[in-house]
């Protein structure tokens, strides 16, 4: 039987990952997995104080659930951010340990798109076009201090 493959999707938040990931599901086919949208459909758009324990318990059951659909031979794009390495790291290490191939696409828009996307993504909130989170000042804030840019020794498969 063969494995589906996971792609890990690394950038700040807004940068596209989500519409990069559905555009190449579109194409080759596969399953997204994405915490936020997990934890939009539980809890609404705000868990409060409680939102990363309940982010970390949702990332839990992804790759629990992700096991499943690469077992089945369905590539797995799993959307949460991995801002920190030692996310990344821990999830290289999950799949590695179970012999599954993973990467990691990494999204870099140029600083100017980047701030057009957070503001369209906003408007799309404010208009309910979209579930997604709002990017004010404070949340901007907290993901641009746990990004981390992916090293050139992360790259390789």
């Amino acid at each position: 039987m063969q494995t589906g493959r996971v792609i890990l999707i690394v950038g700040r938040i807004a940068s596209g990952k989500t519409t990069w990931a559905r555009q190449r599901i579109a194409q080759e086919g596969g399953v997204l997995l994405s915490c936020d949208e997990l934890m939009l459909a539980l809890f609404g758009p705000d868990a409060g104080t409680s939102h990363d324990a309940l982010a970390a318990r949702c990332r839990a059951y992804l790759l629990q659930t992700s096991l499943e659909l690469l077992r089945q031979g369905i590539d797995v794009y799993l959307d949460w951010g991995f801002w920190r390495r030692a996310d990344r790291d821990a999830a290289r290490a999950f799949y590695t340990s179970r012999h599954i191939p993973c990467r990691l696409q990494v999204l870099q828009p140029p600083d100017d798109v980047w701030q057009a996307c957070i503001r369209r993504r906003n408007d799309d909130v404010r208009t309910g076009k979209t579930s997604a989170y709002f990017v004010d000042d404070g949340l901007l804030r907290k993901c641009l201090q746990l990004y981390e840019e992916p090293a050139l020794d992360e790259m390789t498969p």
